[in-house]
């Protein structure tokens, strides 16, 4: 008898869902590759059956070949409908068990030794923009005086502007 065959009866239960609705599969090679590990779970327990129970040690290694081959039928078949690579869900894993660990999902502020350098202190006239130091200009300056030719005040008097298109 094969231990966690629940967990062969679920990853062959999944399989034939995701045949039904194959929308599921983001990543076929995964998929069939999580199939072939259910094959290969299957195989080993036919084998199993046919030698029989006075083969203690081929026993254990059969069981312990279908335990890797269910281990790797899972991993597959959840990687394949998320449509991840095995080092995104690595990543993704190492997240979570980040999380847990602190508690929260923010990164938390680590204060600097004496002798390292940190960041500077924001000084009370600066805004919370990057630190920069904004100043508010209260009175607009006035106008430049346009010349003869409607560029600047240097190339000529300024003219009375009365809305009309010159012209010249």
């Amino acid at each position: 008898m094969m231990s966690m065959e629940g967990v062969t009866t679920a990853l062959v239960g999944f399989i034939f869902v995701c045949m039904i609705w194959k929308h599921l599969i983001q990543n076929k090679a995964q998929f069939y590759a999580g199939f072939a590990a259910v094959l290969v779970i299957l195989l080993v327990g036919c084998v199993r059956q046919m030698v029989g129970y006075e083969s203690t040690g081929l026993l254990k290694v059969l069981g312990f070949i279908a335990l890797l081959a269910q281990f790797a039928g899972f991993v597959l078949l959840v990687m394949a409908t998320g449509g991840m690579s095995l080092r995104q869900l690595g990543g993704e894993f190492g997240n979570a068990i980040e999380v847990i660990r602190r508690g929260e999902t923010a990164k938390e502020v680590i204060i600097p030794l004496s002798s390292q350098k940190g960041a500077p202190r924001r000084r009370d006239d600066e805004e919370e923009d990057g630190g920069r130091t904004v100043y508010t200009i209260e009175t607009a300056p006035p106008p430049p005086a346009r010349g003869a030719s409607g560029t600047n005040a240097a190339a000529g008097p300024a003219k009375k502007d009365d809305g009309a298109i010159p012209l010249e």
